[in-house]
């Protein structure tokens, strides 16, 4: 069993304690929402626990292998982890950059098996950018980019997902679409992290929602358990009308 696991992780930049005892697990067949406010420490606990970052303290653990350990092959094949920024190095294809997310398996533009052709297919089907093929990067817009970094990772068939922020810059149709492919990937036994803004959003597909406020985790439960209209206010500074699984925002507290 694949499993994302942090225990008191502490990271600390230009002497401040950024990340400060956060614990959280991800599990095969559940997508986990990870919200806070910019400057929560949210995009430090994920790269900190894939041991992209260093730690200062506590455990990180993927398929119970000590993440600082691992080596990026043997990373890549247990998560696919999908950043916030994702910088473009040259005017690639969109079929090669999706390609990329097979480079665990010995796969590269023009060198791909018949697994792997298969895979990044049925990313660009999922992602609804088959007609973009050929296109390259640098001519895309901005959420036609983000929807190609998604097919990169999902084509990478790894049984963790770990993304930062993937439906910024899409669109409402695509932002379904995307968190649909999370919810799809979790069905089938996968397991995903994913950092949102958009609260609406994760009560609509998170199994779990994890809450950051100042590099900690103040709560963490189901939608129905966790979202209320005082920990918006308290967290975001917002007010907002809350039944169930649906959030209205009113404005500010």
């Amino acid at each position: 069993m694949t499993e994302l696991r942090l225990c008191d992780l502490v990271v600390r930049r230009d002497g401040t304690d950024r990340v400060r005892g956060v614990s959280l697990v991800v599990s095969p067949g559940e997508l986990v929402v990870l919200l806070g406010p910019n400057g929560a420490g949210k995009t430090l606990t994920l790269r900190a626990g894939l041991g992209i970052e260093a730690a200062q303290a506590g455990t990180t653990l993927l398929g119970g292998k000590d993440t600082s350990r691992l080596s990026a092959l043997q990373r890549a094949r247990r998560v696919a982890y999908l950043p916030q920024s994702r910088p473009l190095a040259w005017p690639s294809r969109v079929e090669d950059l999706v390609a990329l997310g097979r480079f665990a398996y010995g796969a590269a533009p023009g060198r791909l098996s018949e697994a792997d052709s298969a895979a990044v297919e049925a990313a660009l089907v999922a992602c609804q950018i088959e007609a973009l093929r050929h296109r390259r990067a640098d001519t895309l817009s901005g959420g036609e980019l983000a929807r190609v970094h998604c097919a990169r990772a999902f084509a990478a068939g790894a049984p963790l997902m770990v993304a930062d922020e993937p439906v910024a810059a899409l669109d409402p149709r695509h932002q379904f679409r995307v968190m649909d492919l999370f919810r799809t990937f979790v069905s089938k036994g996968g397991g995903a992290l994913v950092v949102l803004h958009d609260i609406a959003l994760a009560a609509r597909f998170a199994d779990r929602l994890i809450w950051m406020q100042a590099g900690q985790v103040v709560a963490a439960g189901s939608p129905e358990e966790t979202l209320t209209a005082a920990r918006l206010a308290d967290i975001y500074g917002v007010r907002a009308r809350v039944e169930g699984r649906s959030v209205e925002m009113l404005g500010f507290a």
